[in-house]
């Protein structure tokens, strides 16, 4: 039975078949849109130091709601907040002063730039090989933006 198969799928038609499997008609191809992005990466990790200046460039990603309603696109440097977010990752943020406990953003301590969840009095990694950044008196920290997506 599987020899009378393997020669019914070796006529003409296969490679026709196939070419229809492999490529995506126009309208299913995935729209793509245009978001400012960073040089600079931010770290999942041990930190990354930010400079002053900020080269922006641009990057596309795949249109989404949260594509649309992202300022900035930066890319991921280590496994700090693995299992969600890994090593070369481009996360969509949404420019903020604040976010709540709980919500993943991008925050600047004494000029390092961090992917975190924010835990009030500390950030906080996913990956619980690393310690919390405890925010105390006299450590220079920012938010940056909230985490609204990854591409």
């Amino acid at each position: 039975v599987l020899d009378a198969e393997y020669d019914r799928c070796s006529t003409e038609t296969v490679p026709e078949i196939q070419m229809k499997l492999i490529e995506p008609k126009p309208e299913e191809r995935r729209k793509m849109i245009t978001v400012r992005s960073s040089e600079y990466r931010v770290s999942a990790g041990t930190g990354f130091l930010l400079d002053e200046g900020d080269c922006n460039t641009e990057v596309q990603v795949p249109d989404s709601p949260a594509a649309r309603k992202a300022d900035f696109a930066l890319t991921i440097s280590g496994n700090s907040m693995e299992p969600i977010y890994h090593d070369g990752d481009i996360v969509l943020v949404k420019r903020a002063d604040i976010v709540r406990i709980g919500e993943i953003g991008i925050f600047i301590v004494d000029g390092n730039g961090y992917i975190k969840k924010y835990g009030g009095d500390r950030l906080i990694s996913l990956n619980s090989a690393y310690s919390d950044i405890i925010l105390a008196t006299g450590v220079y920290a920012k938010c940056c933006g909230l985490v609204i997506g990854r591409v």
